[in-house]
């Protein structure tokens, strides 16, 4: 069991995600993200994976997504997502 945690990332408050660490090809859902923007999956060097729709609060992570720290944007809110 992990702790649901809020974090900040360069001044911006972060969206809470659960579960965080999380597995490739299950959903992570959204806590405090704003639902009527799009929320998006980054590698942590920017490059955009997938884009979810305004409105979802679980996003159904790729099933090939590697092992590693990955972003989670939804507006302005930047979170780190782990993947085991």
């Amino acid at each position: 069991v992990f702790n649901v945690l809020t974090v900040t990332v360069d001044g911006t408050t972060a969206t809470t995600l659960f579960p965080n660490p999380a597995s490739a090809g299950t959903s992570i859902r959204l806590g405090t993200a704003p639902t009527t923007v799009e929320t998006t999956l980054h590698h942590l060097d920017g490059r955009l994976i997938t884009r979810y729709p305004a409105g979802l609060q679980r996003l159904p992570l790729p099933g090939d997504l590697a092992t590693g720290l990955y972003l989670v944007r939804s507006g302005e809110r930047i979170s780190r997502l782990l993947v085991r």
